[in-house]
């Protein structure tokens, strides 16, 4: 089972997110129910073979922010990094 913390944090990741899309299409896309699912089984995954909680969600952030943003659109691509980060340094 998944600690409290990386569930919180996942589901903040996810709310951030999609608001930025929603707000004013900083974003092409909010992180989905699949991402969410991803970000989830990679963090229980990354912890059970000795990770910390605090990188463990940065990592996975990071990846799944890259697969949400515009690779092409350099402040897309600062914005999840920041977000990821923001909440990972909360952890």
């Amino acid at each position: 089972m998944l600690p409290e913390e990386i569930l919180e944090a996942v589901l903040e990741f996810s709310e951030q997110t999609r608001e930025a899309w929603k707000k004013d299409r900083s974003l092409p896309q909010g992180l989905s129910t699949d991402g969410v699912i991803k970000m989830a089984r990679y963090c229980d995954l990354s912890i059970k073979q000795g990770s910390d909680i605090k990188h463990t969600f940065t990592d996975a952030a990071m990846h799944q922010g890259i697969v949400i943003a515009d690779e092409t659109d350099q402040y897309s691509i600062k914005l999840v990094q920041e977000i990821a980060l923001a909440i990972g340094n909360k952890l």
